[in-house]
């Protein structure tokens, strides 16, 4: 139970304040500011949760906890591969994509940080989960010998 109390409260943490990052802001001047805060408050809760994940074994009520955040997280990354398609393959300013209308030009440097923020935060935070969940399935199911100690 420590890793729903622990690690799951993180990574809905960081969901929450990078999801505030997309739609906080207002683009003035073109300029995706949002994006950058939503990432800046969310690294440290992602970090942690992710880091606490591969350390640990998340158990089936962990995982019953994490049901709601791994469907955000999936919408989460399908919103960031529609941010990558917008401003790599496009070449519109995320502020296209953010608000609905035109921005001009993706000005390069942080709104391809951006992108690549919010693809590798969503995609990193689902493997751990299911990594983590695998891990502890997979140690349910180890044979025990005689002594009672897993093989």
């Amino acid at each position: 139970m420590a890793a729903v109390l622990g690690v799951v409260p993180l990574l809905y943490i960081a969901w929450l304040l990078s999801w505030f990052g997309t739609f906080a802001g207002t683009c003035t001047g073109a300029d995706p500011k949002s994006l950058g805060a939503g990432m800046f408050y969310s690294a440290a809760f992602y970090a942690g949760g992710i880091l606490c994940l591969l350390c640990r074994k998340l158990n089936t009520e962990g995982f019953l906890c994490a049901l709601p955040l791994i469907v955000l997280l999936i919408w989460q990354a399908i919103w960031s591969f529609e941010l990558f398609t917008v401003v790599f393959l496009e070449g519109h300013s995320a502020c296209t994509f953010m608000m609905g209308s035109y921005f001009g030009e993706a000005r390069g440097g942080q709104e391809y940080i951006y992108v690549f923020y919010y693809v590798g935060v969503s995609v990193a935070s689902l493997m751990a989960i299911g990594l983590s969940h695998f891990r502890y399935r997979r140690s349910q199911d180890a044979p025990v010998t005689a002594s009672g100690r897993d093989k």
